[in-house]
């Protein structure tokens, strides 16, 4: 199900649902909560939460914090959690998927007892690291307790996991495979020595015998570092059988004999794909299976290792046929028959004698490179038809299409969330990380993943979609290149690599000529889909295709025919939207080839300006209610920036479309404003604005340019830069008067309004939004006319006028509400909320703060951050200083990452009364000077409510020090840079 709820806790800790990473949580412990109701699955009484999560605090406390973080939780997962008066339980009746659950399960005995090497390899493929690694709960020591019983509990699962692999693999003498199990072993628990004893006989007896022996010196260096102790005699006197040449190699068995080449690396990261394939392999209804992926994707190791590690299913042979240097498919045949030693004698065809031979023959055959010789797959069919005992292994980038065909798509490696890196440990258990490591330690043999480049190996890998011949080709320049010089120049992939190692197949030796050889696999209209689908920077539905690659009705081939071609030839991949409408996405690497393909073509500037028309249409449709539009224009924010950047190219290259750029550069940005100002992207805003509007191009005096600066002003003053937004503000305003537009008088006056409120000149301010809303009236505005009200009312609670404010505030939330205008309401309901507080009715204003609160989550990043810290100077005046921390801290966190400044300024002043409720007079002291220097310096006012008790609190601080040393504090807060009153409002509380 798409909304299933996804909780992966081996490796770290990540919650997605629908495929989207669950955010909003108000605190770790309330992530903590989810993890524990998940896992141990069975209801729990509210006093034994409350103590596991807050047992340092009094017990009207801790059940408090409960029912905080179970209101947060079940706005958040709400189908989940089966909350009663007295319990709380995880619902497992819902639809959810938890590792830990299918960890456990796959290692459960099968019905006959006998260990299963597909359940056991599918479980150690989902152990991406320890239980929850990484995550921390502060004055939890009950939780913790728990997770570190739960840590080790699962971590010997996978010992014994691996331990039994290893074991059935060295049975089967396939000592390297055994000996890759055991390494993770010790990955797992350097110290046990007998594993490190075992890792060294399964290297010699795969008759790896100096691997065997550095082995032992491994072994010698950890536990001389660890315990401070020398090896067991055992452990030395393997060493010396070793070295001695005493372990002898077993022989393969003579009797059997197979095809198969050796892959030159060991294969990473592929357990889950081998664990399918095994499934399918052994079902006697699977004849096909077809191994599907694009170019570099590592089909061929993949099918190799399958083969080997299931030659023992197959009676008579396992043959490998390598089809990539045949051209014609009526060679296939005889290319099998030599593989299998097959001759033709002449008295019947050779299809013929292959029926013949194979008829009673249990094989499997490896058909490698299958994509150009499609029209074979009626052979294959006709073999699979009389021969009853034959299963063919197909390697393909695009599928056969035949009745009996089993499809396994390949993927890429798997890769860390750049967002949210682990630490090296778990970082290098990443198969396309441990791939970029395994290759450069055999180029460059003291290369390590550190602390240091850690980030940069990651992002490498990432920017080549963890394709493993990218990586492969990427790691062989680490002879020339440091890795952020490799990093650098991985913006043009298909030229930085080539020349991979000799042994590869041709066509492999640079990434170009494996793409080319899939790219001409394609008819001439395909072709030109695969062009022009390059265009896209991130994914795009069937509608933005149409739009963009047909825009002129030359596209020469049905769209969703063209897109079902590119799909079999594994070029595109397809997703399920949020909406349920499919997407079709590229990997980088495949998309800069089809850049070139395009400019060859000579399209891409004509692709390029209908990408651009196109979302512009689309940021224009969404400007009248960006919030219902958020999370889509969110999705396409990679092609929104293209078309930016597309439009800025146009304007220096007079060769291409500068009037038709600068309108669709200045239009694009004005319509993106509300986007950027609520994702809080105001300098990246900012810099598109100001380009455009700066440049000839954009200078006409239209309506257009009129509202791009009004956009501007909006943005500068988000970041606090109040001269450069009055000045935009000013021209806009000139410019809509000459130009006669009433509508755009009315948006500058009521934001010049706003920004002489902020000023704290409510006179100006009132003049200017007055003015506003009387043309509003006039013009039958009634959207601004109820913006103005709400401004009005929020300048007649500075004024302390309650009356008036509760007036305005509430027209105007009637017109919001009436026209389901979210932010409208979340905004006039946290000036509500400080009106109730300004009267003392402090729940009055706690429920409009936490309704405003939920609204902002929805729609704005700023609005939420400004929910939370009302919310915070709610808790101080009431008392409740945990609250107060936690809300001032979100908040706190949102207006950094934000870059707002005055909020900031407010936040060092709700700190700096927290320290002085909970008696550290001195630090709140710093705090109120250090946040009084940075108002007076960027012309903030002060906060707009709790003011009688803030000046208590103050009192309280100056009286417990003494007016000296409070002064002297104070003085030693305005001394402060911003960066070291935020450091100090991180550490207050520990001090």
């Amino acid at each position: 199900m798409a909304e299933a709820l996804h909780l992966a806790l081996l490796g770290g800790l990540r919650i997605t649902r629908g495929g989207v990473l669950v955010r909003g949580f108000r605190s770790a412990k309330a992530s903590a909560l989810v993890c524990y109701l998940a896992v141990t699955g069975r209801p729990h009484f509210r006093e034994v939460l409350a103590g596991l999560l807050w047992g340092d605090m009094p017990d009207a406390e801790a059940r408090k914090n409960l029912r905080d973080a179970l209101s947060n939780l079940h706005k958040l997962l709400a189908p989940y959690l089966l909350i009663t008066r007295d319990t709380v339980a995880f619902n497992r009746d819902a639809s959810y998927w938890l590792d830990v659950e299918v960890f456990q399960a796959y290692l459960q005995p099968s019905m006959s007892g006998r260990p299963d090497v597909a359940r056991l390899r599918a479980a150690i493929a989902l152990y991406h690291g320890d239980f929850l690694d990484g995550f921390y709960v502060r004055n939890a020591p009950a939780f913790e307790e728990w997770m570190i019983g739960q840590r080790e509990y699962l971590r010997q699962l996978v010992v014994q996991a691996l331990h039994s692999l290893a074991i059935l693999a060295a049975e089967r003498k396939a000592y390297a495979a055994s000996a890759g199990y055991v390494s993770r072993l010790l990955a797992l628990d350097p110290l046990a020595e007998d594993a490190h004893r075992q890792l060294m006989l399964l290297l010699a007896l795969a008759g790896q015998r100096d691997a065997a022996l550095a082995q032992y010196e491994t072994c010698r260096r950890i536990l001389a570092a660890e315990l401070g102790i020398e090896p067991a005699t055992e452990t030395t006197d393997l060493a010396v059988r070793i070295r001695a040449g005493a372990i002898v190699v077993p022989e393969a068995p003579a009797a059997r004999h197979h095809h198969l080449p050796i892959p030159p690396t060991p294969l990473l990261g592929r357990d889950a794909e081998l664990t399918q394939i095994a499934t399918l392999l052994a079902d006697p209804g699977c004849r096909l299976l077809t191994l599907v992926g694009p170019p570099g994707i590592g089909k061929t190791h993949l099918a190799l290792q399958a083969a080997a590690e299931h030659f023992d299913r197959f009676e008579d042979d396992v043959c490998f046929v390598a089809l990539a240097l045949i051209s014609d498919p009526q060679f296939v045949a005889d290319a099998i028959a030599q593989a299998l030693d097959v001759r033709d004698t002449g008295d019947q065809s050779l299809v013929e004698r292959l029926k013949a031979y194979l008829r009673e023959q249990h094989v499997l055959l490896v058909l490698d490179n299958f994509e150009h010789v499609l029209p074979a797959a009626l052979l294959v069919a006709e073999l699979l038809a009389v021969c009853l005992r034959l299963k063919v292994l197909v390697t393909s980038r695009v599928v056969l299409r035949l009745h009996a065909e089993h499809e396994v798509l390949v993927p890429p490696l798997a890769l860390p969330d750049l967002a949210h890196l682990p630490g090296v440990e778990t970082l290098a258990r990443y198969p396309a990380v441990a791939l970029f490591i395994q290759r450069a330690q055999a180029l460059v043999p003291d290369f390590q993943l550190t602390p240091a480049n850690a980030r940069t190996v990651a992002a490498i890998c990432a920017r080549l979609d963890g394709l493993p011949l990218a990586i492969e080709l990427a790691a062989a320049r680490l002879k020339l290149l440091p890795l952020p010089a490799l990093l650098a120049r991985l913006t043009n992939r298909l030229k930085l690599l080539t020349g991979g190692v000799r042994d590869l197949p041709t066509r492999q030796q640079a990434l170009r000529s494996t793409i080319d050889w899939s790219y001409n696999l394609l008819g001439a209209a395909e072709q030109v889909l695969f062009a022009r689908l390059g265009v896209f920077v991130g994914g795009c539905s069937v509608e933005a295709i149409e739009a963009v690659c047909n825009a002129r009705g030359d596209l020469p081939i049905d769209l969703l025919d063209g897109l079902a071609t590119l799909l079999d030839h594994s070029l595109v991949r397809q997703v399920e939207g949020s909406d349920g409408e499919p997407r079709f996405m590229m990997l980088e690497t495949l998309r800069e080839y089809a850049l070139e393909r395009l400019e060859l073509r000579q399209e891409a500037e004509v692709l390029r300006y209908q990408h651009a028309r196109y979302y512009l249409a689309l940021a224009e449709a969404a400007e009248p209610d960006q919030g219902a539009w958020l999370d889509r224009l969110t999705k396409v924010y990679d092609d929104l920036r293209a078309a930016l950047v597309w439009s800025r190219a146009a304007l220096d290259d007079l060769s291409l479309r500068p009037d038709e750029a600068a309108e669709i550069g200045l239009r694009l940005a004005t319509a993106l404003d509300w986007f950027w100002y609520r994702r809080g992207l105001w300098s990246e805003g900012r810099r598109w604005l100001e380009g455009a509007l700066a440049h000839p191009g954009g200078l006409s005096r239209t309506p257009v340019r009129a509202k791009a600066l009004l956009k501007l002003g909006d943005l500068a003053f988000a970041q606090g830069d109040h001269a450069a937004a009055r000045a935009c503000y000013e021209e806009s305003l000139a410019l809509y008067r000459e130009l006669e537009t009433q509508e755009g008088v009315i948006w500058v006056l009521s934001a010049l309004g706003i920004a002489a409120r902020e000023e704290g000149d409510a006179g100006r301010a009132t003049l200017l939004l007055e003015e506003s809303l009387t043309l509003a009236q006039e013009q039958g505005d009634t959207m601004s006319r109820a913006w103005a009200q709400c401004s009005l009312g929020e300048v007649a609670l500075m004024q302390g006028d309650i009356a008036r404010a509760m007036a305005l505030l509430e027209e105007s939330l009637a017109y919001f509400r009436d026209h389901q205008v979210i932010v409208g309401i979340a905004w006039v309901l946290n000036h509500l909320g400080h009106v109730a507080q300004l009267q003392g009715d402090y729940g009055r204003a706690v429920q409009r703060q936490v309704e405003s609160l939920a609204l902002f989550r929805q729609t704005d990043r700023l609005g939420t951050a400004w929910a939370l810290y009302s919310l915070g100077d709610l808790a101080v005046v009431q008392g409740e200083v945990v609250h107060a921390i936690a809300h001032f801290g979100e908040s706190l966190a949102l207006f950094e990452e934000l870059g707002d400044k005055k909020g900031l300024i407010w936040c060092l002043e709700g700190f700096a009364s927290v320290a002085s409720a909970v008696g550290q007079p001195e630090r709140a002291a710093w705090l109120w000077g250090a946040a009084e220097a940075q108002r007076e310096a960027l012309g903030v006012r002060p906060a707009p409510a709790g003011h009688a008790h803030h000046a208590g609190l103050v009192a309280a601080a100056r009286s417990a020090l003494g007016a000296a040393a409070f002064a002297a504090a104070w003085a030693t807060g305005q001394a402060m840079t911003f960066e070291q009153a935020l450091a100090c409002t991180a550490r207050w509380s520990r001090c």
